[in-house]
């Protein structure tokens, strides 16, 4: 059986106009990343998960629980 990676990165997170990098600062999703989060959920939906890694930040933290919701 072939085992298949998805590596996903966290929805959109509101970092202002100017657009910097943020690193560690621990900023949840806006509207936009929920909205992308929940169109990876539909995606995975009918995708059978063994495992998921992810950050401690609440951005990926909640992109995963999104994706995850049955």
């Amino acid at each position: 059986m072939v085992k298949k990676i998805y590596l996903i990165r966290h929805g959109h997170i509101d970092t202002g106009v100017e657009k910097k990098y943020v690193g560690k600062t621990d900023i949840p999703l806006d509207e936009l990343g929920k909205e992308q989060a929940k169109s990876l959920h539909d995606y995975f939906n009918s995708i059978p998960i063994d495992a998921i890694f992810t950050s401690s930040l609440c951005r990926c933290i909640e992109t995963t629980n999104i994706i995850c919701q049955s």
